[in-house]
């Protein structure tokens, strides 16, 4: 692996976008009150919508609709609004004008959405919060971002490689630059000084076998398999990719899932994904 300060001298990171930092420094003082940080999520709509259709999804069953964003804060919680905001908020990263940056926003929108599906379903560890699973699935390949916004038309070469090649991303990337997106991703969320375990994820995403935490390792599965799915979906692709699905059996044997499982997954992402799309894709 290339030393840090290698990476660093030919990939800029970007600061952490500001409305991100400013519920970061809400929501860790002890001093904060709900309605300081109702406050701040209202001013930006994006924010807002996403935490009510989370708090609206079907993965709490609640039997009335939770409308204000009080509410949703008081039944998500502190932890889950700032790991939230933080995932909408880097949305400003991606250069979405661009067609790589449309991609890869699609990609990890699609990732998110069925990470919190597999959560819903999986037995293995019942620990891991749908919400959880979601903000990994957006986060997981932020350094994909990170490095087109350097440099764009080499990063187009890296997608004509996996789409003529067949290849992995972080196959090419290597290829390309010396080093991928998990490494990137890694050094990003270091210095944004993110949890060690959402470091971990995007250091891991494909290295899964090297996690030894169970919790940490389920979710980063969970996040892997929706990675899958979305490849072979075409979701963040020119087209569907089923030559990046070779662990889907794996996956399956890990969750303890059957064909009809998956299925079923799959027809309800297809469904929710539609409407994720709408709401921050145009």
């Amino acid at each position: 692996m290339p030393e840090k300060e290698i990476i660093l001298k030919k990939c800029k990171l970007p600061a952490l976008p500001h409305v991100a930092l400013k519920v970061l420094q809400v929501v860790n003082n002890p001093n904060t009150k709900i309605a300081d940080l109702h406050r701040l999520i209202s001013r930006d709509q994006s924010m807002a919508s996403r935490l009510l259709m989370i708090a609206n999804s079907a993965y709490y069953g609640l039997p009335r609709k939770v409308e204000t964003i009080s509410d949703a804060i008081l039944l998500l919680g502190f932890d889950t609004v700032k790991n939230i905001a933080v995932a909408v908020a880097t949305k400003d990263l991606y250069k979405t004008k661009s067609l790589i940056g449309q991609k890869l926003w699609e990609h990890a929108l699609g990732v998110s959405v069925a990470s919190g599906i597999i959560c819903k379903y999986q037995k293995v560890n019942t620990e891991i919060t749908p919400e959880e699973a979601l903000v990994a699935g957006l986060l997981h390949d932020i350094g994909k971002t990170v490095i087109n916004n350097n440099y764009p038309e080499m990063y187009e070469a890296v997608f004509e490689m996996v789409y003529n090649d067949k290849i992995p991303f972080i196959k090419a990337e290597e290829e390309v630059f010396g080093y991928n997106h998990q490494q990137v991703g890694e050094l990003l969320f270091s210095e944004w000084g993110f949890s060690d375990e959402m470091v971990e994820i995007v250091a891991k995403h494909h290295r899964r076998h090297d996690i030894d935490d169970l919790n940490l390792k389920t979710l980063c599965t969970i996040v892997a398999f929706s990675d899958c799915l979305n490849a072979r979906l075409g979701v963040g692709y020119a087209e569907p990719m089923i030559t990046l699905c070779e662990d889907e059996a794996e996956f399956m044997d890990y969750f303890n899932f059957d064909i009809e499982e998956v299925e079923g997954i799959i027809e309800e992402f297809k469904a929710r994904f539609v409407l994720e799309k709408l709401e921050f894709l145009g």
